[in-house]
């Protein structure tokens, strides 16, 4: 095992295992984490020894809670560029990776840990797992490639859990399909173990992996939360605007409670994420990793995402002064001015990654 101090390394039986280990931080994602991630993964695709890679989390209490946002609070302009360009590539580097990838969602992944999480071509969520985006919460926004999959969901099920940050448990997760499999945490173990004995063979890999998922494979009859409210989702996030969707609520105890999560949120995030699922909405992943970086660069220069990072995660008074204050005083022509992406330079990073 190469023991890196955030991340731990090994090679198991053809496995390229990626662990993380920064508890402390709830293994929310630093750059030195995101860069040795990286180079591990160039190394290991062509290397004809690995036939496929493993993230998981060395706690089972969470997977991972996201970027490291307090990093790109407390650093300069230079860190900030630099944090973002290889966060981005490395997740889009395992949407595309040429092996399959498996990631292990034990416990909480917020934000970048489900953007990490979920790129896998093989994701398993344990019965403890809880995914959510809330980065409206910090006047951010949904990044990472997720934007593609939340405008995959139907029945505006995307934009209600991108908005509002809602935390999905693991019959949500299995009822939106956002996971290949779903197991009993402590049936993990021995998964590991079969993968550690068994005799793989290159040509055979994706149904060698199917044939030891399948035998732990976990489903729970009550129904998800998400599944009981797609009616109430669809009636409210259907509606064109954000001020449309608050509008439409009522006086019922759902609706209540979603217009205290509208409320809980930065006015001006919930109108840059709409505008932002809208725009993502029929292109391709990579467009949509484009998009976001993009978007990125501007945002994290916001008062919003300044405001929302110092008050949840350094000074954590949790006062949340954001301005404008009310849904209806921020500037739709303002939030627009955050696409025009005339001003960076081309060609965009993800084209030089491509080599276009």
């Amino acid at each position: 095992m190469i023991d890196t101090k955030d991340i731990c390394i090994e090679v198991v039986n053809h496995i390229g295992v990626i662990q993380l280990n920064r508890v402390k931080a709830l293994n929310a994602l630093s750059l030195p984490m995101i860069e040795k991630i990286s180079y591990f993964l160039d190394q290991w695709e062509n290397d004809s020894n690995i036939y496929m890679i493993l993230f998981k989390s060395l706690n089972d209490k969470f997977f991972c809670s996201g970027g490291d946002v307090k990093s790109l609070y407390l650093n300069n302009q230079a860190y900030v560029e630099n944090y973002l360009a290889k966060q981005y590539l490395m997740d889009y580097h395992i949407h595309i990776y040429k092996k399959p990838v498996i990631s292990f969602l034990d416990g909480i992944a917020y934000g970048g840990g489900v953007g990490l999480g979920l790129a896998a071509s093989y994701v398993v969520a344990s019965e403890k797992a809880r995914l959510a985006m809330p980065e409206t919460k910090i006047g951010f926004f949904p990044d990472v490639g997720t934007t593609r999959m939340l405008n995959d969901l139907d029945h505006y099920i995307g934009r209600y859990i991108g908005l509002l940050g809602i935390e999905l448990d693991y019959k949500d997760i299995e009822y939106l399909n956002l996971a290949k499999l779903i197991i009993k945490s402590d049936d993990w173990n021995q998964i590991e173990n079969d993968f550690a004995k068994y005799k793989w063979t290159k040509d055979n890999i994706g149904k060698d992996i199917e044939s030891i998922f399948k035998k732990y494979r976990y489903s729970n009859s009550d129904d998800s939360y998400i599944k009981k409210h797609v009616k109430d989702i669809e009636s409210i996030f259907s509606k064109q605007t954000i001020i449309d969707m608050y509008n439409a609520l009522n006086q019922d105890t759902w609706d209540l409670e979603i217009k205290q999560r509208f409320e809980e949120q930065s006015p001006s995030a919930l109108h840059v994420t709409l505008e932002l699922l809208n725009q993502a909405r029929d292109k391709t992943i990579y467009e949509c990793f484009k998009l976001e970086h993009d978007l990125s660069r501007h945002v994290v220069h916001m008062h919003d995402f300044k405001e929302g990072v110092r008050s949840l995660l350094v000074d954590k008074d949790k006062r949340f002064s954001y301005q404008p204050k009310h849904l209806n005083d921020v500037s739709i022509e303002e939030v627009k001015k955050l696409f025009d992406f005339s001003k960076f330079k081309k060609p965009h990073i993800m084209d030089k990654m491509r080599g276009i």
